[in-house]
């Protein structure tokens, strides 16, 4: 649950309706210039070796490793999950994605060899594909999963060499905004990566800045509204707006472990998860 009361947004425990804590909201028309310091910095960013920005996510992602119980308590005081829940589906998939970028990186962004192939008949000869940096990512995040589903995505990003400027769920911002202080204290550069707080009106000031690619996750309509004004203007989008994913059972399935399973992915997260079981 968040309120805002003039500049400040308040979270609070879904649950006991507890304040979790209190966090400065972005003022809309200031987006387009932290988007423009974002660049400023990007510039600098792709210049570094991908050694180096690897790196620096390593050290972002010791950073979390040691706090992870202390993220666990986080997860559950603002979003509700049971504390099991947020270690175990939250914070644990958070290590293991950053650990992969880590050591995947420099594999996945390789350059590639294209061969003539098909087009020979155009005299095409052998050519190189080389990864390029887009600019500046604008984000949208999620609540549900306020670590996995918006720290492995800026994580990739920095690693392509992009900055991000990014606006976690108004249900999230205690936990968005201690994201932005570990990648501080973890030493990227000033601007790099910029976490805007509010509603949408701060989504949509994101939306309709300078960025250069835009990723949103949420729920359908507003993914269709952010991916319409992304093309209207020519900008590439990533959406992810859940599924309707059903649960297939067999006929020789052991039926009371079937029902145990079946029930935990329906309900995990209060059902609000994308892939849990609708039908």
């Amino acid at each position: 649950m968040a309120t805002v009361t003039g500049e400040i947004l308040i979270a609070r425990n879904p649950a006991t309706n507890a304040e979790v804590g209190r966090v400065i909201v972005t003022p809309a028309e200031e987006v387009g210039e932290i988007v423009e310091r974002a660049r400023i910095a990007q510039r600098e960013w792709a210049r570094v070796e991908l050694k180096k920005r690897l790196e620096l996510i390593g050290r972002w992602w010791k950073l979390l490793s040691r706090e992870a119980h202390s993220w666990a308590d986080l997860i559950r005081d603002e979003i509700g999950k049971p504390r099991i829940e947020a270690l175990a589906a939250d914070v644990l998939p958070t290590l293991d994605a950053l650990r992969w970028t880590v050591r995947n990186a420099k594999h996945a962004l390789r350059h590639e060899w294209a061969k003539p192939g098909w087009q020979r008949w155009l005299l095409a000869s052998t050519g190189r594909i080389d990864w390029v940096p887009v600019g500046v990512v604008g984000m949208i995040g999620t609540w549900n999963y306020p670590l996995f589903l918006n720290t492995p995505l800026i994580a990739h990003a920095l690693a392509a060499g992009n900055a991000v400027v990014w606006k976690p769920s108004e249900l999230a911002s205690i936990s968005g905004a201690r994201i932005q202080r570990s990648l501080e204290v973890s030493g990227m550069p000033a601007g790099l990566v910029s976490t805007v707080i509010g509603d949408g009106q701060v989504g949509k000031a994101l939306i309709d800045s300078a960025i250069d690619k835009g990723v949103f996750t949420g729920g359908v309509e507003n993914g269709r509204r952010v991916l319409t004004a992304l093309a209207e203007r020519g900008i590439p989008g990533v959406a992810e707006l859940s599924g309707y994913d059903p649960a297939i059972v067999l006929g020789d399935a052991p039926l009371d472990s079937t029902i145990r399973a079946i029930t935990w992915g329906a309900f995990v997260g209060c059902g609000q998860t994308c892939v849990s079981i609708k039908r």
